[in-house]
């Protein structure tokens, strides 16, 4: 009788630790599945910091640009502006005339 108890228990035993022992394969596989998500997470964030730096860059292509824009407008008078110093010149001339 002793002897069935015991084959009991230990079934009981082993019981619980076929289910704890599938728990834990449980978790470990949601631990893989998290890391796989955390891998596609990381991925979209290098794609996403790819972009940004991309963005960043034709900022700065951009700002250069307009840098270049406004240094050869400095340095070329517009019509408007030619035209003032014509007719200054020729109002000058024709007063001295």
């Amino acid at each position: 009788m002793v002897l069935l108890w015991l084959q009991v228990m230990k079934r009981d035993v082993n019981a619980k630790s076929a289910d704890t022992c599938q728990r834990n394969q449980r978790m470990i596989a949601n631990v893989h599945v998290t890391q796989r998500v955390m891998l596609k997470v990381n991925a979209k964030n290098a794609d996403i910091c790819q972009q940004n730096q991309k963005m960043i860059a034709n900022v700065y292509v951009t700002q250069r640009r307009v840098i270049n824009i406004t240094s050869k407008d400095i340095h070329r008078p517009s019509a408007m502006q030619w035209l003032a110093v014509r007719l200054v010149c020729y109002r000058g001339v024709s007063s001295i005339g």
